[in-house]
């Protein structure tokens, strides 16, 4: 698996070897997921404005419920936001190690209890 080189210095740094982020599942895939934390509800407060502008929509409801993670050359989110009822969005946000966020993708027309699959 190819890593680059900004992740290897951090995990040379940090004194951690790659072999055991492999095995704990830091790296490589997202993760289990996980009840939504203060810092993804952050993640979506931030971006929101992002997804109203992409998908044409003004949200009054824009709750994390649930989310993913994979550390690639930053941090990859899968995030399911409630939007009110049982309706949600599923959005996939890209966090730099400097903390700049992006939007990669979103789906709309959703349900809470719909599979948490991109």
């Amino acid at each position: 698996m190819a890593i680059n080189g900004l992740i290897l210095s951090a995990i040379f740094q940090g004194g951690f070897s790659y072999q055991c982020l492999i095995m704990s599942g830091m790296v490589g895939g997202f993760g289990e997921t996980q009840p939504a934390t203060p810092e993804v509800q952050d993640i979506c407060d931030e971006i929101k404005p992002t997804v109203e502008r992409e998908a044409g929509e003004n949200y009054a409801i824009f709750k994390a419920i649930k989310f993913k993670k994979q550390l690639v050359n930053g941090i990859n989110y899968q995030i399911q936001v409630s939007t009110g009822g049982d309706n949600c969005i599923f959005l996939k946000v890209y966090k730099t190690f400097g903390g700049e966020l992006s939007l990669s993708n979103y789906q709309t027309n959703k349900k809470l209890d719909d599979p948490f699959i991109f």
